[in-house]
């Protein structure tokens, strides 16, 4: 009987499905990118959603400030020399049902000439850093649970300079 029990939660437990919204899916893209402006695209509208009836609202952010309510919008550098910026895309749109707000975040910065997303600069992701290990050679020993040993009781297994031994 368990074992039908258990057969039966595992079959309707992997036909459950993991719910993807709208909001996972939008994008912002550099459309015009030039030394005095850039055009910033998203990707959220009706021909590319086919399930949205309306989007009710765009609302471009630049380092916390309003700079357009449209499916694009553009930033200006004539006289700005920053050299970063955050920008947010907060979006209300509409199925047959219900409204969803979502918000969609990046960073834009200036690079070698020309604006690209930080995440990725030249190809390389800027939030990833390599790890160093540092290893040590003291002789000390550990048990499995990291705590120091002063002695090895017999049937034991401990960790001495990142090796694992077993005293019998």
């Amino acid at each position: 009987m368990k074992k039908i029990l258990l057969v039966l939660l595992v079959s309707l437990g992997l036909q459950t499905q993991a719910q993807n919204t709208i909001c996972d899916s939008i994008e912002i893209s550099i459309t015009i990118n030039t030394d005095w402006f850039i055009e910033l695209e998203t990707n959220l509208n009706i021909t590319n959603f086919p399930q949205i009836t309306y989007v009710q609202s765009y609302n471009w952010g630049k380092n916390g400030c309003l700079m357009g309510t449209d499916s694009s919008t553009t930033i200006d550098f004539y006289t700005d020399t920053t050299v970063l910026y955050a920008i947010n895309l907060v979006t209300v749109y509409c199925d047959s049902n219900l409204c969803y707000s979502c918000v969609t975040s990046d960073t834009l910065v200036w690079n070698n000439g020309s604006w690209n997303w930080m995440s990725m600069i030249n190809n390389t992701p800027t939030a990833i850093q390599e790890f160093k290990i540092n290893t040590v050679n003291d002789n000390k020993m550990y048990d499995m649970l990291g705590r120091e040993l002063l002695y090895i009781p017999k049937g034991t297994i401990y960790i001495q300079n990142n090796k694992k031994y077993l005293r019998q």
